[in-house]
């Protein structure tokens, strides 16, 4: 029996369709078809019935679910075991929106588990909403500081740290809100932003706010990030709307506005898959979790 095996047994039983398994496994669906049998026929018994809408498991299939987490845990264990017995250190892979890196929410997150933990090592890999839900749902990726989880999605789960609002971005020196502080009087301005399809999540969010506050932003695309976006506002370009949990990554010269009809808010979380299959990721989870309940919930 091949651990890869397993892992896309559970995925299959997991979304309860090959098709929809095969397609966040990034694999073909005969190919993991062809694994499915090859594992029901070294077992000797079914695991699935297909039915028109999807599959449901036998019996051997719901015996095998229940004992194939404790096969993962226990390789895993043997997998953290060996490594430490050698010396080496594990190590989490945690991404995170070029945009957060300096918040001090985060960093004080890092800096207190590395300090509990110094035999865990912490890889922070930068990486957007998007690729970092597709790399949770991969594996590359053990846990993600993120905006947007898609609530959903019942194979990955959420600690929320923070509460975010929309902020308006300036240049320090510009006329934006010297004398009228109306949503309004930015409608002859340029606001300055990325395509769609960069973060639908928070494009959707912002429109959203705009039309429940009566005001329609002159949108001009001209950047992939948010980063370049404030690159171009310090160049007197225009203006733009950043995440509140963003306004530590802003460069010195923007001015950063809250506004009370841009009142919505939306979730910050740390985000990791279930279930959870390591040692270290179950001790960040835990650690973050202790320290949320100890602190009121900020709004970033």
């Amino acid at each position: 029996m091949d651990i890869k095996q397993i892992r896309y047994f559970q995925a299959i039983a997991q979304y309860g369709s090959i098709s929809e398994a095969a397609r966040r496994l990034f694999i073909v669906q005969p190919a993991l078809s062809r694994q499915i049998k090859e594992l029901e026929r070294n077992l000797g018994a079914k695991l699935f019935i297909r039915r028109q809408k999807g599959i449901e498991l036998t019996k051997a299939g719901e015996q095998l679910l229940q004992d194939s987490s404790t096969i993962m845990q226990a390789l895993n264990l043997a997998v953290t075991n060996v490594r430490r017995a050698s010396g080496v250190r594990e190590t989490l892979h945690i991404g995170i929106a070029p945009t957060y890196t300096w918040n001090p929410l985060v960093v004080g997150i890092i800096e207190d588990f590395c300090k509990c933990y110094p035999d865990i090592n912490l890889s922070l890999e930068p990486t957007l909403a998007v690729g970092q839900s597709e790399r949770l749902t991969k594996g590359t990726l053990d846990a993600g500081f993120m905006a947007w989880r898609l609530k959903a999605d019942t194979t990955k789960a959420g600690i929320l740290l923070a509460r975010c609002k929309l902020l308006i971005a300036s240049h320090s020196e510009s006329r934006i809100f010297k004398n009228n502080k109306a949503l309004k009087s930015l409608e002859n301005e340029k606001c300055l932003f990325f395509p769609r399809e960069m973060s639908p999540e928070f494009y959707d969010f912002l429109f959203v706010e705009c039309r429940k506050a009566n005001f329609s932003p002159d949108i001009v695309t001209c950047a992939t990030d948010f980063n370049s976006c404030l690159g171009m506002v310090l160049s007197g370009l225009g203006y733009t709307f950043i995440s509140s949990i963003s306004r530590y990554n802003c460069p010195s010269g923007i001015k950063l506005d809250a506004h009370p009809l841009l009142s919505g808010e939306y979730d910050f979380e740390l985000v990791y898959r279930k279930p959870v299959r390591k040692e270290a990721l179950q001790l960040l989870i835990d650690f973050v979790k202790e320290r949320q309940s100890s602190n009121p919930l900020p709004v970033a």
